[in-house]
């Protein structure tokens, strides 16, 4: 479904990265600051952990492994373009905790840490994880993942903060496929209503998703 609305709406250009979340997250009791971020995330964690071979039960724990890992380190995290994104770094965080996991399977319990787990680490073989995906592989996967994972987040935000009946008309135009005459009989609105209605919701979730791309490239 991210794939219809990329279709029928001007895909946004990704923006330079604004610091105002990752200045949040430095503090730790800024709860509103890290629901965000995790509503955002976890589903491009979980889908990165599941390609990458995990189970859905070790990719969930993944996922809470990758965000007590990023507010630990978040505080040393010192944002410069020159050396790389946040989105790099959170791959880089994600794929310590995907060996980790690895490594449990084999009844190894320490974790590798994140200092020495670089973006420079190439195939990884020094950790002995031959069913460890190398970098260049993960990466693949994070890239094609990213927006799909970001859109399904913007979709998620732009749905709790409308009408439930606005979302459903929305729903079955876009997503159901519905012709606009199907809509207004099944719902009982003006067709002016129904068209509005979805085109204000496309316009609402494509506005959330530039604005969660630009607070962390």
């Amino acid at each position: 479904r991210c794939r219809m609305i990329m279709a029928t709406e001007k895909r946004p250009e990704m923006a330079q990265t604004r610091q105002s979340l990752l200045i949040r997250l430095k503090d730790w009791e800024d709860a509103e600051s890290w629901q965000s971020f995790f509503s955002n995330y976890w589903r491009l964690i979980y889908s990165t952990a599941t390609q990458a071979g995990l189970t859905p039960e070790e990719s969930e724990d993944v996922v809470q492994e990758t965000i007590f890992s990023v507010s630990k380190q978040i505080p040393k995290f010192d944002y410069d373009p020159k050396k790389g994104s946040f989105r790099s770094w959170l791959l880089t965080v994600t794929h310590c905790r995907i060996a980790d996991r690895f490594r449990k399977r084999r009844g190894e319990y320490n974790e590798i840490s994140i200092d020495t787990f670089t973006v420079e680490c190439g195939d990884l073989a020094t950790f002995g994880l031959p069913e460890l995906l190398s970098r260049a592989e993960l990466e693949e996967i994070w890239d094609r993942e990213w927006d799909s994972n970001l859109l399904e987040a913007a979709i998620d935000n732009i749905k709790r903060s409308v009408a439930p009946k606005h979302y459903q008309i929305f729903d079955l135009l876009h997503f159901k496929e519905l012709s606009l005459s199907e809509v207004t009989s099944k719902l009982d609105i003006s067709r002016a209503s129904a068209y509005l209605i979805r085109h204000r919701i496309s316009r609402a979730i494509v506005k959330e998703l530039e604005r969660i791309q630009e607070e962390v490239i």
